[in-house]
């Protein structure tokens, strides 16, 4: 009934005024019941999925209430978990201008510590990348932008890790740190006077994966995933004009050691 009736989206008219309850219990609240299980799918009515995409959306642009494009975007991740990119009718270029309007303020912000709306952001544009046959990164502040999200998405992973766990290179990982690292080769990225804010998110992910690869030994990874980090760690290093650690050498140094006394590695890396 919330999610077919767009009842969270009338809550939150209902009390966005009052002391009902706090904004960080609403939304934890709407995390909860868009992150229904897939074979729920089936129960939800197209038509008033599209219905409530288009009155988030319309609301957000009409005005300009942060609150209603964290909502947004929280819909369109169950829209990407549960398969349904083909069943609502949203171009790429809307999401990504709602997307550059929404988290611009943010990233302006002078500390390392982001909301947690990003991981939102984050899925959402994976999910676009992976099934979008329009969609392109045809731009240098489209890419700016992008690395900027994922950038943050795998700086609060990165974070979190403990002893008791790992961090694995997924596919979506893999393709999010090869869009950063596209940043880190193109033409004037850092000469782009409009994204200013680029070179502290992208210091502040490398000193998250350094800080990583010092407490937790990477050569337990396979091969592909220590050449992935290795090789953007590097390329951080360089472009970022920063200092490797001694750790981070001794790791590269073990790399390179270990690949080319393997014939079979030497050739692939």
């Amino acid at each position: 009934m919330f999610i077919n009736g767009n009842g969270m989206l009338y809550l939150y008219k209902y009390i966005k005024n009052s002391d009902i309850i706090t904004e960080k219990i609403f939304f934890k609240t709407c995390e909860h019941i868009y992150k229904i299980d897939r074979e729920c799918a089936p129960n939800i009515c197209l038509s008033n999925l599209q219905k409530i995409v288009d009155i988030i959306k319309d609301s957000y642009r009409s005005t300009n209430d942060d609150d209603y494009a964290r909502l947004f975007f929280i819909v369109l991740r169950m829209v990407n978990r549960l398969k349904m990119w083909n069943e609502i009718i949203l171009s790429e270029e809307e999401i990504y201008s709602i997307t550059k309007r929404f988290v611009y303020p943010h990233l302006n912000e002078k500390n390392s510590h982001y909301p947690r709306f990003f991981i939102n952001i984050s899925k959402v544009w994976s999910g676009i990348l992976n099934t979008s046959k329009t969609f392109k990164i045809g731009s240098i502040e489209k890419l700016v932008y992008l690395a900027a999200i994922f950038s943050i998405d795998l700086l609060g992973k990165m974070r979190y890790i403990d002893k008791d766990s790992t961090f694995n290179i997924t596919p979506k990982k893999e393709q999010r740190l090869y869009i950063i690292y596209l940043t880190l080769i193109a033409d004037d990225v850092f000469n782009h006077k409009k994204s200013p804010w680029l070179p502290p998110i992208l210091i502040n992910l490398h000193t998250a994966l350094q800080d990583f690869i010092q407490k937790y030994p990477i050569n337990h990874m396979k091969i592909q995933d220590q050449f992935i980090i290795l090789q953007y760690y590097i390329k951080s290093c360089n472009t970022l004009k920063l200092k490797m650690s001694l750790n981070g050498l001794e790791i590269f140094r073990g790399f390179f050691a270990m690949t080319s006394s393997n014939p079979d590695l030497s050739n692939t890396f």
